[in-house]
């Protein structure tokens, strides 16, 4: 999809998980929709990486962002992300579950 990655990135496949991520899947009955990838920045700060599924939006995808949220908020004192400009969707509803913005990290993804 064209919203999620920079000009270039497409086509780009991980080779290799990194060993400090953790996967949270999403699931609506029984079938994985989506994930969140976490890696802890330091003992109290960890970073969150969203991947869902155009059938796992609106409600669901709110639902999820929540209960993610509430579980990582049980072992750490905040939780970041890093939303490209152009990511307007990822931007809102990072927004709707909670994030609010801290600063802008200018000229860090290639778009058009």
């Amino acid at each position: 999809m064209d919203d999620i990655s920079d000009d270039p990135s497409k086509g780009c496949q991980l080779h290799e998980i990194p060993q400090n991520f953790t996967f949270h899947g999403v699931f609506i009955n029984d079938e994985c929709v989506g994930f969140y990838a976490t890696h802890p920045q330091n003992a109290i700060t960890i970073e969150i990486h969203t991947v869902l599924l155009p059938s796992c939006r609106g409600k669901d995808a709110l639902k999820a962002g929540r209960l993610i949220i509430e579980k990582l908020f049980t072992q750490y004192e905040k939780i970041i992300s890093y939303i490209a400009e152009y990511n307007k969707k990822a931007l809102i509803y990072a927004q709707l579950v909670g994030f609010s913005i801290e600063g802008t990290n200018r000229n860090s993804f290639l778009k058009n």
